[in-house]
């Protein structure tokens, strides 16, 4: 009666140890192709920036050719009609022209400003989701070189880090942060000061 009791144990140690390594096959395939799927997605969002973020360089450099063909047409006399030097003591259009030139620079500076920043937006975009298809790709491989259950879930909260975490590239300074206001830290602030 006792060998039967034992080797039902030994048994039923084997199948649960059968079973766990079961379960983390299936584990380790659902998370490999999961990863998988989401590197496909970051590589897809990832050339999709780069893209744009081309066309956007692009536009700087001619906001920029633009800008330097205005400013010479506008103060460098080939217009007449903008010469101030030709209103001869006429204050109220020495006040017109030279609001109209500054609005046309201010118009001008706008442009450059916006698509650089739209460049500097979507390069951003690009280096970050190119680091998190990195992460993705590689992060499966890493998981499978350790059979320590401790050191693979190691493996899985870094990469998990790395990819949902915010990341700097140093496209964007302080005021492009593309998310400007965390509204956790204003309300907190809010119930702080009635508290």
């Amino acid at each position: 009666t006792t060998c039967c009791r034992c080797c039902g144990f030994i048994g039923a140690e084997k199948s649960k140890s059968n079973i766990d390594i079961a379960i983390k096959e299936v584990r380790d395939a659902l998370g490999k192709e999961g990863a998988l799927i989401s590197a496909k997605d970051f590589q897809e969002q990832a050339n999709e920036h780069k893209e744009l973020s081309k066309k956007w360089f692009y536009g700087v450099i001619f906001s920029l050719i633009g800008t330097v063909i205005l400013t010479v047409l506008i103060f460098g006399g080939f217009i007449p009609a903008l010469s101030i030097v030709n209103a001869q003591g006429d204050y109220l259009k020495i006040i017109q022209v030279s609001i109209f030139k500054l609005v046309l620079l201010s118009i001008s500076y706008l442009v450059v400003y916006q698509t650089l920043k739209n460049y500097k937006v979507n390069q951003h975009l690009y280096v970050v989701n190119k680091h998190r298809q990195l992460v993705l790709s590689v992060y499966p491989l890493m998981a499978k070189a350790t059979n320590d259950q401790e050191q693979s879930n190691n493996i899985v909260a870094q990469a998990s880090k790395a990819i949902f975490e915010q990341n700097t590239t140093g496209y964007l300074d302080g005021d492009g942060n593309p998310n400007p206001i965390n509204l956790t830290e204003v309300i907190t602030k809010i119930i702080d000061k009635k508290a």
